[in-house]
């Protein structure tokens, strides 16, 4: 639940920076409204949401890939909540959470909050009633504050979007811009994230007291690096790593852009981010280890420990190919799934394959076996 602003600078590399932020805008309506008026906007709330998308976004993002883009979010995630060592139980539920969401398509809101709203509900042992109190707000923040800020995000977001969609690379110039410009909504975002602690405190049933206590500890802690973080960003001190991008192919300038519409007319202007994997193809794997992810529901440590053995991998089977490139190169695509020149490289994933395995407890395996 408390993970908008853990995400508030990492959200504007993702194409619906609005969207994601719902996770920490569940404020109430006005106060200074007629009950009326409130009343109206609360039916109102998911119109109103969903004309903004219509009107702002949507047109481009209709046929965004965002299976193809999921793995590289995921990716980072993982990176950020590691590189700032965020590893209590609180840290690890929050990026469960965030990796959960992230499967789901910005553009569709409502299956977000509902998802949202059941695990919150889950967790905090939120009775039927708190449960539609709480995804009622979660639409109503939402709506409120893009009707009063979503010019200013969106002009974040697209170009976010389009510098993935080209293959630009994000820099410190402009994420110094983007926190600037965040600054107009930025406080208010962070007053509705504590309103919604208050209020969610009051709804939590007796065996869920525990694990707010908790999450609420460890979000603090997360705000204060964020924080810190924040002002470096500001001063043009931003590095890929902040947001997790260290590996990324766009950000290293590896990778044309992340592909729109119809993967089958996808034949020109480069490869597509991978959705699927192919033994004999290591740039395909990222997409294993997102299988693998979702698959067995890692820990964040099992998370580190699966990125680790990816990269040793990877490398080891890329360094065969280019070794062996105009050899290889020769083989038709056709053939080569099964080709013995690239057996060596079917045997790197064999034990791949076998290494992620072994990080696994009984529990995962009898979990996803059954």
């Amino acid at each position: 639940m408390f993970r908008f602003n853990a995400q508030r600078a990492y959200d504007a590399l993702v194409p619906a920076v609005y969207i994601l932020t719902v996770m920490g805008l569940t404020a109430q309506a006005s106060a200074d409204r007629p009950q009326g008026e409130r009343d109206a906007r609360r039916q109102d709330a998911p119109k109103d949401v969903t004309a903004f998308m219509d009107r702002s976004l949507m047109e481009q993002v209709r046929e965004y890939d965002w299976d193809a883009e999921t793995p590289f979010v995921q990716r980072a995630l993982v990176n950020v909540w590691e590189k700032n060592q965020w590893n209590t139980p609180g840290d690890e539920y929050a990026l469960k959470l965030a990796l959960e969401i992230s499967q789901i398509p910005p553009w569709e809101p409502m299956k977000r909050i509902d998802l949202v709203t059941e695990r919150v509900s889950e967790r905090y042992d939120l009775n039927n009633t708190a449960a539609t109190r709480l995804k009622s707000k979660i639409v109503i923040g939402m709506g409120e504050f893009i009707g009063k800020h979503g010019p200013e995000i969106v002009k974040n977001v697209r170009e976010a979007m389009n510098g993935r969609l080209s293959g630009q690379p994000i820099n410190p110039a402009q994420v110094k811009e983007w926190i600037e410009r965040a600054d107009g909504f930025r406080t208010e975002a962070d007053a509705l994230t504590e309103s919604i602690i208050d209020e969610l405190e009051n709804m939590v049933g007796p065996r869920g007291r525990r694990a707010f206590e908790m999450d609420v500890s460890s979000y603090r802690r997360r705000m204060e690096r964020v924080d810190q973080l924040t002002e470096r960003w500001r001063q043009g001190k931003w590095e890929p790593s902040d947001w997790g991008l260290q590996d990324d192919p766009i950000q290293r300038g590896v990778h044309p852009g992340v592909r729109v519409g119809n993967r089958a007319e996808q034949g020109a202007g480069g490869p597509a981010i991978p959705t699927r994997w192919f033994a004999h193809e290591p740039e395909t794997w990222i997409a294993y280890l997102a299988e693998f992810r979702a698959t067995y529901d890692l820990s964040v440590g099992q998370s580190n420990t699966a990125e680790s053995i990816h990269n040793e991998m990877t490398r080891r089977a890329l360094t065969f190919k280019r070794l062996r490139r105009e050899r290889l190169e020769r083989i038709p695509a056709a053939e080569r799934e099964g080709h013995p020149d690239f057996e060596p490289i079917r045997e790197i994933f064999t034990e791949f394959q076998l290494r992620l395995d072994g990080i696994l407890s009984d529990t995962q395996r009898q979990s996803a076996g059954g």
